[in-house]
């Protein structure tokens, strides 16, 4: 059975029937940014593998938020700081888990609960991520 869609009806004695409309999920529909991509969930940041040469041997992170511009700026570095975060790679993507900088800077951000997939600038001079959070 292949069909693109399939529905379902259930009858149970004595209640009113459901009704299911199933469509069929297709895998691998997972879109590639080939630019640098990074969604975030109540419990971190992801980062995708264009963000790969702006962390090559930099295995930590620093966060800065700007509360006026509602900005947050992530900086990778080499040095492991007091107020940093480790990044963790898998599948050539780096996350970070930073659930408390999330929910005291970027709660209001993530009104649906989803992962919020945002395309960071990368300022060269500063050597860090840029996330405009008002976009």
């Amino acid at each position: 059975m292949s069909s693109e869609n399939i529905d379902v009806y259930l009858n149970k004695p004595g209640t009113k029937v459901k009704e299911y409309h199933f469509k069929k999920y297709e895998a691998g529909t997972y879109v590639h940014y080939k630019e640098p991509c990074v969604s975030i969930s109540k419990n971190g940041i992801c980062f995708n593998t264009a963000c790969r040469p702006y962390f090559q041997r930099k295995p930590y992170v620093i966060l800065y938020f700007d509360e006026k511009t509602k900005a947050v700026g992530i900086m990778p570095t080499q040095e492991k700081h007091e107020k940093g975060y480790s990044v963790s790679t898998s599948s050539g993507s780096f996350s970070i888990s930073a659930a408390k900088f999330i929910r005291e800077h970027m709660k209001s951000y993530l009104k649906t609960g989803g992962p919020q997939r945002l395309f960071p600038i990368w300022d060269d001079k500063n050597k860090m991520f840029i996330l405009d959070l008002k976009k």
